[in-house]
Order: structure tokens, then sequence, then C-alpha cells
């Protein structure tokens, strides 16, 4: 096998990785959407007339939770501060000690666990 060969087949798993890492981000987006179709349903308030989601914080919570959820799928392990900076991308005021707070909810509603000191992964 010459150098050439080596070259195609590395550039052929670059892009077999690239492919895959989309379709677990593909994965993780529909599962976003179906969340926040779910709100919007809620909010619309399936034939109620008053809304069920009526605080600004219960969208936010969802977007931040999900974007949390993003930084850890398909990891086995992501330190808090990598997780805190995926997260400030879509909520670009969130304090340190604010995020900790959600990272505290989901770990006692059972969504992820402690991996460690600083780390977490998926339950």
């Amino acid at each position: 096998m010459d150098d050439e060969d080596k070259a195609v087949m590395l550039y052929e798993v670059n892009l077999q990785r690239d492919i895959q890492e989309i379709e677990r981000e593909i994965i993780v987006l529909q599962d976003s959407k179906r969340a926040l179709q779910r709100l919007l349903m809620d909010s619309r308030g399936r034939g109620k007339s008053e809304p069920v989601v009526k605080r600004r914080n219960s969208v936010d919570r969802v977007m931040i939770e999900t974007a949390i959820r993003r930084a850890l799928y398909g990891k086995t392990s992501v330190k808090s501060r990598d997780i805190y900076e995926h997260v400030k991308k879509v909520s670009h005021d969130l304090k340190h000690s604010t995020f900790r707070s959600y990272l505290h909810r989901m770990k006692e509603r059972g969504l992820i666990l402690q991996h460690g000191r600083g780390a977490w992964k998926l339950a």
C-alpha cells in the first residue's frame, strides 16, 4: 500500500467519523425539537384559556437542560467547565452558580450522573 492509498483511507475514516458525529447531533436535535414541541403544545394550553408555561424561566430551563444534555451526549465524561462553555452559547448571561444549580437539579432527577470530581455524564 503506497502513501496515496494510506492518505485516501485516512480521509475516508475521518469522513465516516464526521458522519457519525453528525448523526449523533441529529438525534439530540430531534429530542430537543420534540421537547420544544411539547412545550409549545403546553403553552397553548391544549384548549385551555391560560397557557401552562407562564414564566420565561420555564423556557430557559428547557433550553439550558437541553444544552447540558447535548454537551454530554455520546461522551463518557465531560468536565463542568466544558459543559458550562457549551451552555453559554445558548444562554450568554448564565451565571456559573446558576449553572451548578441546573447540574444539581438534573442529578437529583436522575438525568445526569457525577463522574468523579467536576465531571458529569448522562444517566
